[in-house]
């Protein structure tokens, strides 16, 4: 799904956003290419995080009208010592367990080669566009913002492009007691142009992710999510952006319910791009990145949702469908 937009600018990156510029990029000497960079990645994360507002407060309200209507099953239970027991026991333990089919190792990145059908664009005679930057790793900088509670684990490789989101919330090892909401990856500070142009970018990416949401008891729900995404920037404002339909999406409810799954090396390239203008004088970058979600809710019993997604980004490419010259 493409959205273009012209969002306020945020002036300063707020305390949940890192960004990491390469060492050779000198970007010292660049205090403009700095504070766009900075601006853009904090206005991404401005809207994101209004984006979960809003999903927040309407499962907020979907939650208070399930809970009205399980309270009199609950008065009923709780006056029974015997089923009160019985609820006490759903709630007690783990519900959700990590084993090395889930999780997967951080030194050992499960990513495709590049022959391995991920489509990377090898050159201009099989393009519809002429191409005018074309980037393997290392990129120029990392980035990345959350929501919620932090993740159980974050790996962020400049040098092969892997970025690596663990996201858990609820009843499993190391689940936060509140929801998980979390982006990351890499960016790419575009060259300048002394003439406007019609701009296309691309990103490759090869994907592998694993899910488990269970919901155990009465008035619990649990949901997971992950995917990917490509934005374009001008002077910190988001110009465009491309959110590739959910890797996964799973939402758990009821007395007894899971939902597992996972896949691995799903390629993600062309034909998904953005288009944006390039004026003369400006600062532009594109990103590229993934993103995971984790949350449950429990009232008698428990839940809990395992969120993972690792993404191995190959290629990030500009071109213009006219001549640039």
């Amino acid at each position: 799904m493409t959205d273009s937009t012209t969002n306020q600018v945020s002036e300063k990156p707020p305390p949940n956003v890192k960004i990491t510029f390469r060492d050779d990029l000198d970007i010292e000497s660049q205090p403009d290419v700095r504070r766009a960079v900075e601006r853009s990645v904090a206005t991404f994360a401005a809207r994101m995080e209004e984006g979960v507002a809003y999903d927040r407060a309407a499962q907020a309200k979907r939650a208070k009208l399930e809970d009205a209507l399980n309270a009199p099953l609950m008065k009923l239970i709780k006056e029974d010592p015997a089923a009160s027991k019985t609820l006490e026991d759903l709630g007690s333990g783990q519900l959700i367990d990590i084993d090395s089919t889930m999780e997967l190792s951080a030194e050992q990145p499960h990513t495709a080669t590049n022959d391995g059908g991920t489509g990377l664009l090898r050159g201009p005679s099989t393009l519809p566009f002429y191409p005018l930057v074309n980037r393997t790793p290392p990129f120029d900088f990392t980035w990345t913002f959350f929501n919620g509670d932090p993740l159980q684990r974050l790996v962020l490789n400049p040098i092969s492009g892997v970025v690596q989101l663990d996201a858990r919330s609820g009843s499993l090892p190391s689940g936060a007691s509140r929801f998980v909401e979390a982006y990351a990856g890499f960016g790419l500070v575009l060259p300048r142009f002394n003439h406007f142009m019609r701009a296309l970018g691309l990103g490759v990416r090869v994907m592998t992710f694993r899910y488990k949401a269970a919901a155990l008891g009465l008035g619990v729900n649990a949901t997971t999510e992950g995917g990917t995404h490509l934005a374009a920037f001008e002077d910190g404002r988001m110009l465009n952006i491309v959110k590739d339909p959910n890797l996964w999406r799973a939402r758990v409810s009821g007395f007894s319910e899971t939902a597992q799954g996972g896949d691995d090396l799903i390629p993600v390239s062309a034909p998904v791009g953005i288009d944006f203008p390039m004026f003369p004088g400006h600062n532009y970058f594109l990103t590229v990145g993934a993103q995971v979600f984790a949350d449950h809710h429990s009232v008698g019993g428990q839940a809990g949702a395992y969120s993972f997604i690792e993404g191995s980004v190959q290629q990030i490419f500009l071109g213009s469908p006219n001549s640039p010259f």
